[in-house]
């Protein structure tokens, strides 16, 4: 096993949040669980239900001292920006890729020796659908901020992942797909 652990920074679709559950918890096998299992080694979920992408100095004190108590970490994946999509309602997308270039020049500073892996937001459906279009356009903004800083890239949009009834959520059954779709993708990644 390499040093430094895996850690999976995202909103409730990292966290694993099930949809049909009145409290909240998540299904029994979100895809970072998934992704363990099958890396056969600890991946840490850092999923958290209705984040943002951090922007204000409290969020980046609580990122700090969330993430020190995993030190070290080799990898990380960051799939955040539909909390930002749903509670802009699709406007200001240049403002919500500004926050994830922001995140990233702060992670790299923090965690030098950390590889990250930008994901973008899924696609969204039912009610919600309206909005993947500003979804397309940050995923591209997405893209070409990772060629620019050097960092893997993936847009799980191409993974056929079913959504839950609220448009929003994966099913259970994705995060089993997302887990396989992921671990193919970053195999020289995590090496």
């Amino acid at each position: 096993m390499q040093e430094g652990r895996i850690a999976c920074l995202g909103d409730s679709n990292t966290y694993g949040y099930n949809p049909y559950n009145f409290f909240g918890d998540p299904y029994d096998t979100p895809w970072p669980l998934a992704l363990e299992m099958q890396l056969g080694e600890p991946v840490i979920n850092l999923g958290e239900n209705g984040v943002e992408i951090p922007h204000r100095e409290r969020d980046f004190y609580w990122l700090r001292r969330n993430l020190t108590q995993y030190l070290p970490i080799r990898c990380m994946t960051i799939m955040l920006g539909s909390n930002d999509l749903l509670n802009l309602r699709g406007r200001d997308v240049p403002r919500i890729a500004g926050r994830m270039e922001a995140l990233v020049a702060y992670l790299k500073e923090l965690l030098p020796d950390t590889k990250l892996l930008l994901l973008a937001p899924p696609e969204l459906c039912g009610m919600e659908a309206f909005l993947n279009p500003a979804c397309l356009e940050l995923t591209e903004m997405y893209r070409q901020l990772a060629e620019r800083e050097g960092l893997l890239f993936a847009d799980p949009k191409d993974w056929e992942l079913k959504m839950a009834g609220d448009g929003v959520h994966l099913e259970e059954s994705a995060h089993l797909v997302f887990a396989e779709r992921l671990m193919a993708f970053m195999q020289e990644f995590i090496k």
